[in-house]
C-alpha cells in the first residue's frame, strides 16, 4: 500500500499484532503494517507498508528479517524477484521483506521534495564551488520543509526505518529475529542492532559503510594501494593494452570538477557493466569525457530533498571544505586508481537539520557478520563487524555489490544463524 491515514478516527496506532497471512503468488505471503510517521507522536498519521514472507520449506528455526538497500529499494519486489535463489536460507528459516518508508513513498511528498537540486553533481575543486553547491542543497532541503504537510521529509532517516523494522518483526510473531542488511539497508539494520539489541539473534551485513566506526582518518603512513583484484579482473576481461596506464593518464587529464575516479568502483562491481566501462575508458583516453559527463548528470536523482532525508541523517560524508579537501588528498594519494572522494560523501554539505543517526560506538553482543566482494565491498564491512565482540567475515572473490545470495555466502549465513555467531576470515570462490 502506498498511503497515508491522517489522524481523525484512525488516529490511535494499535501495536502490530501477528499477521493474517494471504497468499499473493511466487509462493510468498503477503500482509501490511502501520506505522507512524514521526514514531515520537505514535497516534499522529501513520504510514501503511507492505511485507512479504518467503516461509521456510523444511523444518523452521527461526526468522530472517531483511533490510533492503537504496536507500529506496524495495524490499517486498526484491524478495519476490529473488525468492529462487534463497534456497540454502529458507530451508530452515522464514525470510522477511518489507517496504521500507523510503520506498515508494514519493507521491506522499511535494514535489519541491522530489526535485533534484543539481542537475550535474561536481568533485568542487575550490571553496567557492563547494559553498555555492552547499548553499544549493540548503535552499532546496528548506524549500521541501516548507512545503511538506505530511512530516515524512523529517522522518526517513535509519532510525525511523529501523523501528518500523521492530513493528515488522511483531508483525511476523517473533520474539527475536536474525537480521541482514544489504548495501545502504545494512546501515538500517546496524540502526534496528543499535535500538534493540535484545530482540535480534544475529546481525549480517552485506556491502555495508562503517557506521559505527564513520570514514577512517587519513592515515599518513598508509602505503598507495594496488589497483586490487576487481581491477586486475577488469583488465584481463578488458585485453585492451596497458589498460591500467591508460587509466591513470585519464584521471590525470580529467577535466576540473569532474568525478572519474569514484565512478570505477561502481563499474568493477558489476562486471555485467563492464562493456560500458571499457567503452568509456577508450574514449575518454582519445580525450571524450562524455561517458564520465553523463554518468554525473545521471546522479542528480541524489540531490532530491527526499533522498538526502534519507541518507543525511547518517552523518557519513564531510560536512566542511576542510574535511573534504583533507580526505581527497589522501586518497588521491593512496588510491591512484579508484576510490578518491565519493560524490555521495559532498551532498549532504548543505544538510540543515542535526543528523539522528551519526556514527558513533555500540555496546551489542550479539553475532555479526560481514560479506562482501572484492571490489572494496569485503574491506568495508569487515570494518563495521569489527565493532562487534564476536564476528566473522566472508569474502566473495568476485568483483561484486550484494554477495548474500551466492551459494557458498549463503552456506556461511546459514551456519552464522544456525550457531548464532561464527568466527574466522572465510573466503569463497567466484565459482561457488
Amino acid at each position: 500500500m502506498k498511503t497515508i491515514i491522517f489522524a481523525l478516527g484512525l488516529s490511535t496506532l494499535v501495536p502490530a499484532a501477528p499477521a493474517t497471512w494471504t497468499p499473493c503468488g511466487d509462493g510468498l505471503l503477503c500482509a501490511t503494517v502501520t506505522v507512524p510517521v514521526d514514531w515520537d507522536r505514535p497516534d499522529g498519521p501513520s504510514l501503511e507498508r507492505q511485507v512479504v514472507k518467503l516461509p521456510a520449506t523444511g523444518e523452521r528455526r527461526g526468522t530472517l528479517l531483511t533490510a533492503p538497500g537504496g536507500p529506496g529499494e524495495d524490499g517486498v519486489a526484491t524478495l519476490r524477484e529473488n525468492a529462487g535463489r534463497y534456497g540454502p536460507i529458507r530451508d530452515h528459516y522464514d525470510v522477511i521483506g518489507y517496504q521500507p518508508r523510503n520506498s515508494g513513498t514519493g507521491e506522499l511528498l511535494p514535489a519541491s521534495c522530489r526535485t533534484p537540486a543539481l542537475t550535474t553533481v561536481e568533485d568542487p575543486p575550490d571553496r567557492a564551488t563547494w559553498d555555492a553547491q552547499a548553499r544549493t542543497l540548503r535552499a532546496a532541503v528548506e524549500k521541501c520543509r516548507a512545503d511538506d504537510a505530511s512530516g515524512l521529509m523529517e522522518n526517513l532517516d535509519s532510525l525511523d526505518v529501523a523501528r518500523d523494522m521492530d513493528a515488522v518483526r511483531r508483525l511476523a510473531g517473533a520474539d527475536r529475529v536474525h537480521v541482514l542488511g544489504w548495501s545502504y539497508g545494512g546501515i538500517a539494520a546496524t540502526a534496528y542492532v543499535r535500538l534493540f539489541p535484545g530482540r535480534v539473534l544475529t546481525f549480517t551485513a552485506d556491502g555495508t559503510p562503517d557506521q559505527i566506526g564513520g570514514p577512517p582518518e587519513p592515515d599518513p603512513d598508509a602505503p598507495v594501494a594496488p589497483p586490487g583484484p576487481a581491477f586486475d579482473a577488469f583488465a584481463d576481461w578488458c585485453d585492451c593494452g596497458d589498460v591500467r596506464a591508460t587509466w591513470r593518464k585519464i584521471v590525470a587529464d580529467a577535466p576540473s570538477g569532474m568525478y572519474v575516479k569514484p565512478f570505477l568502483a561502481s563499474y568493477l562491481n558489476t562486471p555485467g557493466l563492464w562493456p560500458q566501462l571499457k567503452d568509456g575508458i577508450q574514449r575518454a583516453a582519445a580525450g571524450d569525457y562524455s561517458f564520465f559527463e553523463e554518468a554525473g548528470k545521471g546522479l542528480g536523482f541524489l540531490t532530491m530533498p527526499a533522498m538526502m532525508a534519507a541518507r543525511c541523517p547518517d552523518a557519513l560524508g564531510y560536512q566542511s571544505y576542510r574535511a573534504m579537501v583533507k580526505g581527497r588528498a589522501h586518497e588521491d594519494r593512496v588510491s591512484p586508481y579508484s576510490g578518491g572522494i565519493s560524490f555521495e560523501s559532498q551532498l549532504c554539505a548543505g544538510w540543515p537539520i542535526k543528523p539522528a543517526n551519526p556514527p558513533r560506538p555500540l555496546a551489542a553482543e550479539v553475532p555479526a557478520l560481514g560479506v562482501g566482494g572484492i571490489g572494496g565491498d569485503h574491506a568495508m564491512t569487515a570494518a563495521l563487524v569489527s565493532h562487534f565482540p564476536r564476528h566473522a567475515t566472508v569474502k566473495l572473490e568476485s568483483p561484486q555489490h550484494v554477495v548474500h545470495l551466492n551459494p557458498c555466502v549463503a552456506g556461511h549465513v546459514v551456519r552464522h544463524m544456525d550457531q548464532q555467531g561464527i568466527r574466522g576470515a572465510l573466503v569463497c570462490q567466484a565459482t561457488a
